[in-house]
């Protein structure tokens, strides 16, 4: 999963916290319905009992792009594309 810095989570724990505070806030994109970070999404969306709101795309880059500009709160992501390079 990764965040917005914005929205200040260095664990997953905080962002659930804030999604239990404030119920339908929190966003996520995904490559669209049916793939894997979707599901990932609705996953911890139903295990966390949280209420967040999908955001589906057409492709990865252009969701996480949205995240780096604060238009997602967050999305999951294979590491490989979201790792810094290092």
């Amino acid at each position: 999963m990764v965040v917005h810095p914005g929205l200040a989570a260095s664990t997953v724990q905080e962002p659930l916290a804030l999604a239990k505070r404030d119920p339908a806030k929190l966003t996520f994109g995904s490559a669209g319905n049916g793939q894997s970070n979707r599901l990932s999404g609705e996953m911890l969306r139903s295990k966390a009992g949280i209420d967040i709101v999908h955001v589906p795309y057409k492709g990865s880059a252009a969701a996480l792009n949205d995240v780096l500009a604060g238009h997602l709160s967050m999305m999951f992501v294979d590491p490989l594309p979201a790792s810094s390079g290092n």
